[in-house]
């Protein structure tokens, strides 16, 4: 019983106190900042609202959403023809690539891959000498996929991780606090890869 006395002094209950306060300061702003970066990142997913233009962009993951769906159009134009048997499996693969990543980077490397097929696939497209009907599904997703890659270098995603990351990841006390708890910035859809 006489132990128990030491925490009924003032001076006791101060200093128990203060460590208190020194031992929740820096998990609430690691909390703070971890939950901060997870919002950057879910504008992958949500879209990103952009100030200067008041209103929210498409997410991107609507528009990797869009150029799947191109590419499996295409895929089923390109597969009429023997002649575009390899560019055809070539864009198959690169989409079922994007479908089965899970990152934000393995879906930016799928997308590249996928865009690097689409050019094979879109060169070789003419020479096969298509009927009207796949030349007219040929041209509408195609301009779906070129206008998804547009839209994507444009949604304002990477701008939004790259303001967080310099203003808020890069300035004292976040600087210090993402060092120590290995915060990782949000995930950039290709930059600095």
């Amino acid at each position: 019983m006489n132990g128990l006395k030491v925490f009924k002094s003032r001076k006791t209950a101060a200093a128990i106190l203060a460590l208190v306060i020194l031992a929740a300061t820096p998990l609430g702003a690691y909390l703070s900042l971890n939950k901060a970066a997870q919002r950057i990142e879910d504008g992958f997913y949500e879209g990103v609202y952009l100030d200067d233009q008041g209103y929210t962009a498409g997410s991107m993951d609507t528009y990797l959403s869009d150029a799947s769906r191109a590419a499996l159009g295409l895929v089923t134009a390109g597969s009429n023809y023997d002649a575009l048997d390899a560019e055809t499996q070539e864009l198959r693969s690169a989409r079922e690539s994007l479908l089965s990543a899970g990152t934000i980077e393995e879906k930016y490397l799928a997308n590249e891959r996928m865009r690097a097929a689409f050019e094979a696939f879109s060169a070789a497209f003419p020479g096969a000498v298509p009927s009207d009907y796949d030349q007219e599904s040929f041209d509408t997703y195609s301009e779906l996929f070129t206008q998804s890659q547009s839209a994507m270098e444009h949604s304002g995603y990477n701008e939004s991780v790259d303001s967080f990351v310099s203003s808020v990841m890069g300035a004292f006390p976040a600087k210090l606090i993402a060092a120590v708890f290995s915060i990782d910035p949000p995930e950039s859809f290709g930059v600095n890869k």
